[in-house]
């Protein structure tokens, strides 16, 4: 979606769930299988984006490599879900924060 802003138009990014939505409609009990979200910063915006397929249970696997900051918010995020399960064999690595569920 676009919108104009002091004569220059915005391009708004599509959500992951617009973007897999567009794929069409997967079939009952499909999933996909693995996500990775490394965006400099938006990565829990990016896994935010994606709240319609991980509520349905939609992806099996989410991987964000992020900073301690974002991890913390993606965390909170995910435990909405309690089928999503962090696993605690990654963690933080120099400053960063690998997320596996």
């Amino acid at each position: 979606p676009r919108s104009v802003s002091g004569g220059a138009a915005l391009l708004r990014p599509r959500a992951l769930d617009e973007v897999l939505l567009g794929w069409g409609e997967l079939p009952e009990g499909a999933f996909v299988d693995f996500v990775r979200v490394k965006a400099s910063g938006f990565e829990a915006l990016i896994v935010a984006s994606l709240h319609r397929h991980l509520a349905a249970r939609r992806v099996r696997r989410l991987f964000a490599e992020t900073g301690i900051e974002p991890a913390k918010k993606i965390k909170q995020f995910m435990s909405q879900w309690p089928d999503y399960e962090l696993d605690e064999r990654w963690g933080k690595v120099a400053g960063h924060a690998l997320l596996v569920y």
